[in-house]
């Protein structure tokens, strides 16, 4: 029997029957009611690497799921030929280089071949012209030595995969370099460090684009830590210490991460190492380029969102065995350096029941 229409109604009532009540039928609005329909276009070359391209179209791929055709995601290549990466996945491309379309970002992903190529007057000639048209132009890891060689960081400060960092600042000394940051933005320009860095600077663009909480959607859609802030180190503070350590700090690192829950300061690390404090400090500084309790405040952090991911534990719990004086303190230091609260982090990755006594 189908839904009873105005007339039926009257019919119901004058009756003294109970009229049907109508379902309320699915909306057919779109999801948004401005979709984007923004054009963003990979440029490919031979050698390029991989993940670097085919990361950030998946994180923009998950939101056409969503959000139909906000997105138009092109790959072009110059003469119009599929691609081999240096892994040897074959892609074929919607495009060549003649193509005059409006690209709204361009995206230029790094790999041995970017090394190669970047002199090649073509690829500065076609970068040079399409970077005046673009609103965002990105590179991920090395892609940005096709912008070096193109002149187009020239005086800006980028970042770029850490292992080619020297190699870069060689090439190009009219750019300034900060290889530990994970991206960076300077104007219409975005950079980022290597490989899964260019999801982390992908998330950047959605939440530019649309909004906070569809970025941290698309994180999690990808198994991925909750994006990265774009001034975050490369490298954990374990990891980088182990990288620079040298005789008197070899050990100082794991003294730390065993005594977290403790009160340390630097007259306490400096007897740890055998120095007087006055030489911990400068010998420290000049070595890891930043202080001794700037690096055990990260080393605190970092191992707070450690236990957030993979433990059971209360954050009040996470809060004293990493070493904060209170709850408050550790979430304000969690926020600051992770853009994220301790509460929202653990919900979005970790395994613990949460106090929702504790604010957001």
């Amino acid at each position: 029997m189908g839904l009873p229409d105005f007339q039926d109604i009257l019919y119901f009532k004058a009756n003294g029957v109970m009229p049907i009540k109508r379902r309320k039928m699915p909306s057919t609005k779109p999801l948004m009611s401005k979709p984007l329909k923004k054009t963003i276009a990979f440029l490919l070359y031979p050698d390029f690497q991989s993940l670097d391209c085919v990361g950030p179209l998946d994180a923009l791929h998950i939101v056409n799921q969503w959000y139909p055709d906000s997105y138009r995601i092109l790959l072009i290549s110059l003469d119009g030929k599929s691609v081999e990466s240096e892994s040897h996945l074959k892609m074929q491309v919607d495009k060549n280089g003649q193509w005059q379309g409006k690209i709204d970002t361009l995206i230029v992903p790094g790999g041995r071949g970017a090394r190669k190529l970047c002199d090649d007057k073509v690829y500065q000639q076609w970068l040079t012209h399409k970077a005046s048209k673009v609103r965002r132009l990105v590179s991920v890891c090395t892609g940005v030595f096709f912008l070096g060689a193109a002149g187009l960081v020239n005086g800006k400060t980028i970042t770029t995969h850490w292992a080619h960092a020297a190699e870069f600042a060689q090439r190009f000394p009219k750019v300034k370099l900060n290889s530990d940051a994970i991206y960076l933005q300077q104007n219409h320009i975005y950079t980022s460090a290597g490989i899964t860095s260019g999801i982390d600077l992908a998330l950047k663009l959605i939440e530019e684009d649309f909004d906070k909480k569809t970025s941290i959607k698309v994180a999690r859609q990808l198994v991925v830590y909750f994006h990265r802030p774009g001034h975050q180190a490369q490298f954990s503070a374990p990891l980088a210490f182990q990288e620079k350590a040298h005789t008197g700090f070899d050990d100082l690192s794991d003294y730390m991460l065993q005594n977290l829950h403790k009160k340390m300061d630097v007259a306490i690390l400096a007897d740890f190492c055998n120095m007087s404090h006055r030489n911990f400090q400068r010998k420290f500084k000049a070595h890891f380029q930043t202080t001794p309790i700037n690096y055990l405040k990260n080393l605190r952090l970092e191992q707070a969102r450690q236990w957030l991911e993979e433990s059971q534990l209360s954050i009040e719990k996470i809060a004293e065995r990493a070493g904060f004086d209170s709850t408050s303190g550790f979430r304000r230091a969690f926020l600051q350096r992770f853009d994220v609260s301790p509460q929202q982090y653990s919900r979005l990755f970790g395994l613990i029941k949460n106090d929702s006594s504790i604010p957001l």
